[in-house]
């Protein structure tokens, strides 16, 4: 099973459909894409500061580590 971590919205671009998560404890900035929150969410629903859990898989070497089962409030 996977590790699930929890973090908040740093940034989302609602036009580019991609952002940025901060990682509690580690600070880490891990890439998040709109297709890995909810089938039901849109991108206006992505606001900075908001409160998520994720997990993390190793990303191209261009975006580093990118988060996916993202769930919206904290763990």
């Amino acid at each position: 099973m996977a590790t699930r971590h929890s973090g908040e919205m740093k940034w989302f671009d609602t036009t580019k459909r991609y952002g940025l998560i901060k990682q509690h404890g580690s600070g880490v900035e891990i890439y998040c894409h709109i297709d890995q929150f909810p089938s039901d969410t849109q991108p206006f629903d992505v606001r900075q500061g908001m409160p998520v859990t994720f997990e993390v898989l190793n990303g191209d070497a261009s975006r580093g580590p990118m988060a996916t089962n993202i769930m919206f409030g904290d763990a």
